[in-house]
């Protein structure tokens, strides 16, 4: 099994914009996401 650790940190437009998600994402908000990314099983041949 291997582990892959990302940080995503998208714009304030992209995900709500102007408008908002109430009551837990205010407008024009920049949110910091962790990622953590599992594979598991064979791995995949390059072509």
């Amino acid at each position: 099994r291997r582990t892959w650790r990302a940080r995503a940190r998208p714009r304030h437009w992209s995900p709500y914009g102007a408008s908002d998600n109430p009551p837990k994402i205010p407008a024009n908000v920049t949110l910091k996401l962790g990622v953590l990314l599992l594979a598991f099983g064979p791995e995949a041949k390059e072509m």
